[in-house]
């Protein structure tokens, strides 16, 4: 009998004899090391390695690291699923994934240790020059093909009943939705000198509410496709010639904004962090060119891709497909605004806010994101850039 059979939580001593008994083909020999290489509150990730190799073993526990209230650890299941059906979908940008254990809720995939986490790259004010690309095929083909497009109806039912992810979606709900525009439950967490200002802007303004509940409502009840939930340049690790996107584990049939958004809001993050450390001028021209070309190519990718795919006749006129990729649209430029606010004066930070005059940079990015809210139906690629000029 196995003590594998049900599960625990694992620490590194058990994630070796885990790798040995579930994987014993995947080292050549019995001396292994591994290590806890996690700095996320939700799971653990171990590195399992020995002299020629190494593997990533992603386990999910019962209790988040800071939280004494259990969690359905079934994420874990959805997030191998989402993994595994992203890998289908762009094999070029998701890690291998080698084993999937339901007892332990743990996902064992490649080491992508050659690539780099792109938030720290970002806030070294790294180029990747394939960025843009790589990030819209993914967004592309994970996004549309998951939709009305890509799948048939019965399928587009089952994926919205399996991938509701209750736990995630009441974290998103209320650190996304809630808490930056209300502090009701006293979580945010303000920079000093910016109190009076933040309950001006966002406590107080009722057209603000309105646009958010709007938004907010949309991502509980619109299951237009497969988002991975939390695309932060966290959960993208590059080099120079390559992305792989990791960590789905908020994934759910919603929105396709939400993801595009996301993306955007940590291009401008990364912006403003250049902008208020030392000003580098080439990475913030690729900063807006990346944000322009990501607007205009998941545009134009997305047409071009349900010319190819589509069977539906009432889903094939212009108009339909124009207003559905607009409707996209629209979402993506208000969601990266409630994004961008929610790490200004929430509790989950970002290091790009770790600037000298954080408080006049926290404010012109308040300021950008309800802009970006309130007039989203309207909003390009070119004018969120115009903005970041400050035009």
């Amino acid at each position: 009998m196995s003590r594998f059979d049900h599960h625990f939580r694992m620490q590194e001593k058990d994630c070796i004899d885990f790798i040995k008994e579930k994987l014993p083909g995947f080292f050549s020999g019995n001396d292994l090391k591994c290590t806890e290489i996690g700095d996320g509150n939700i799971n653990y990730v171990f590195r399992v390695s020995d002299s020629e190799k190494s593997l990533i073993v992603k386990h999910a526990d019962a209790f988040f690291r800071d939280s004494t209230k259990p969690k359905s650890v079934d994420r874990s299941h959805l997030e191998s699923e989402m993994l595994m059906i992203e890998k289908d979908l762009c094999p070029d940008h998701i890690p291998d994934i080698y084993y999937y254990d339901e007892t332990m809720c743990a996902i064992v995939m490649q080491d992508i240790g050659d690539h780099e986490n792109m938030r720290y790259a970002l806030i070294e004010h790294e180029i990747f020059p394939e960025f843009a690309h790589s990030i819209s095929s993914f967004l592309i083909n994970t996004l549309i093909r998951t939709g009305i497009y890509g799948l048939p109806i019965e399928k587009k039912r089952e994926y919205e009943s399996r991938y509701t992810n209750h736990d995630m979606c009441e974290i998103t709900d209320r650190l996304v939705f809630s808490e930056p525009y209300t502090n009701r439950l006293g979580s945010n967490v303000i920079t000093e000198g910016n109190e009076e200002y933040v309950k001006e802007k966002l406590y107080e303004d009722d057209d603000l509410h309105y646009e958010v509940g709007l938004l907010k409502n949309a991502f509980q009840s619109k299951r237009q496709s497969l988002i991975h939930g939390d695309l932060h340049s966290g959960s993208i690790f590059v080099r120079k010639d390559s992305m792989k996107v990791l960590d789905p584990e908020f994934g759910i049939m919603g929105p396709a904004g939400y993801d595009v958004g996301n993306v955007l809001a940590h291009l401008i993050f990364a912006f403003y962090n250049s902008r208020y450390t030392d000003k580098n001028n080439a990475f913030e021209e690729w900063i807006k060119e990346c944000i322009a070309k990501i607007c205009d190519t998941f545009i134009e990718g997305s047409k071009e891709l349900i010319e190819e795919i589509n069977t539906d006749k009432m889903y094939s006129g212009k108009r339909f497909i124009d207003e559905y990729i607009g409707d996209i649209m629209s979402d993506s430029f208000g969601y990266a605004g409630t994004e961008l606010i929610r790490r200004i004066v929430g509790s989950a930070k970002v290091r790009d806010l770790e600037v000298p005059d954080r408080i006049r940079a926290e404010r012109e990015m308040i300021e950008l994101a309800i802009k970006m809210i309130k007039n989203r139906k309207t909003m390009t690629g070119d004018s969120v850039i115009s903005l970041m000029e400050g035009e």
